[in-house]
């Protein structure tokens, strides 16, 4: 029979929470066979292979924290300069903080600021006299 997770222990993300990984740790410590705690639980053995290794290298099952590397350009300093020049269109956001337009429509849709427009030059067609 499968462990029914109580809703505290249940993660919304992909990962095991970290109540759940010593759980399994522990009972497994406390003499229980991997086969019959990993099957109560419903974990994988890579996971708790991963989880072991990961406590023999830190000392805890924790999740580790994400390396994410910073914006190229400050939230609030976009924000304050769009707020300023709200008329401006993207490749002059980007010359202001020296970026692609690329990198300005990825931050404005970060920050759900709608798109600023490109600046195209229309011809028009001339009718021909009749």
């Amino acid at each position: 029979m499968l462990y029914s997770l109580p809703l505290s222990l249940r993660s919304k993300c992909m990962s095991h929470p970290e109540e759940l990984r010593n759980l399994v740790i522990n009972e497994v410590e406390n003499g229980s066979s991997i086969s019959a705690a990993l099957e109560k639980y419903n974990v994988s053995r890579s996971s708790y292979q991963r989880w072991i290794n990961l406590k023999k290298e830190t000392g805890t099952a924790a999740i580790p924290p994400r390396n994410t590397q910073p914006y190229k350009v400050d939230n609030v300093q976009l924000r304050n300069y769009i707020e300023e020049n709200p008329s401006a269109y993207i490749r002059e956001i980007a010359a202001h903080f020296n970026l692609s337009t690329g990198c300005i429509s990825t931050a404005l849709k970060r920050l759900k600021i709608s798109s600023k427009k490109k600046y195209v030059i229309r011809r028009t067609r001339r009718r021909k006299a009749s």
